[in-house]
């Protein structure tokens, strides 16, 4: 088991060395952590308005679900009016499949209703999702999902949403496009929202390398305890790690790791 921690601890050096932008998962984790203005900036074009303060940003944020099956947000933030934020980003493409995203919403409506609570008191809550792929295919920059009435077409709750942007769309002609350049650009005087430009500048600065080093370790003795398989198993379907590194941390082939994430489903 130290030969694992070991190994893992120097895959974590590597990945933290070898972040370039914003969308990388390390870099956009240490980036967000208690930095509301950045939230913003990510949120204003995805969500089309302005009309909201962010007042809380915690990172790495775990709701245990049934069965042990938790869900760990990326960044989980909070509104001046109360509502409830899950902002994620998922680089590795195809992991963001539509039954994972349903978890994260299920997720955060925990977190909305306290007990003993009125049900008209339960705050809104936005699951934000950028994804580097077309979870729909249909070619669209970015798709909002509400509850609708199939006969009607009528939305039924107007005040909780899903919002997917498309990581690949980098149309310089909205700010949605701007904003997905900038997540994935790699020098800070070419991009064009300040807050993101100060983000990049931060993580690849010798302090932000050390937060994110330290970031990503934690989450790691979190999981020693479930022991090598399943940490790495988490790590990848967390998107801190690729299934090609967790696969190379186990001495096993790809396909075999693929086969042993199926068994933990």
């Amino acid at each position: 088991m130290n030969d694992v921690k070991n190994r893992i601890k120097a895959k974590t050096k590597i990945v933290v060395r070898q972040v370039r932008c914003l969308a990388d998962d390390a870099a956009f984790n240490a980036a967000l952590s208690n930095n509301p203005p950045l939230a913003k900036a990510i949120l204003v074009p995805i969500l089309g308005r302005s009309d909201f303060e962010v007042k809380k940003v915690k990172t790495q944020f775990v709701v245990e679900g049934h069965g042990g099956h938790g869900v760990r947000f990326d960044c989980l933030l909070r509104f001046d009016d109360g509502t409830y934020c899950d902002l994620e980003m998922q680089k590795s493409s195809g992991e963001m499949n539509k039954e994972r995203v349903m978890a994260y919403q299920d997720s955060l409506g925990k977190l909305t209703l306290r007990a003993g609570m009125d049900y008209k008191r339960r705050k809104p809550s936005l699951l934000v999702i950028i994804n580097n792929g077309d979870i729909m295919e249909d070619n669209l920059p970015l798709y909002e999902i509400r509850p609708v009435v199939l006969q009607t077409g009528k939305v039924f709750y107007d005040k909780s949403a899903i919002y997917i942007a498309n990581l690949k769309h980098k149309d310089g002609s909205t700010e949605l496009g701007r904003l997905m350049t900038d997540l994935e650009c790699e020098e800070p005087e070419k991009m064009h929202f300040a807050p993101l430009r100060k983000g990049l500048e931060m993580v690849k600065s010798k302090g932000g390398k050390n937060m994110m080093g330290r970031q990503m370790e934690k989450i790691c003795r979190e999981f020693y305890e479930e022991g090598a398989t399943e940490t790495l198993v988490k790590l990848v379907r967390s998107g801190r790690i690729t299934v090609e590194t967790a696969a190379e941390v186990l001495g096993v082939s790809e396909e075999s790791f693929k086969e042993m994430m199926a068994a933990k489903a």
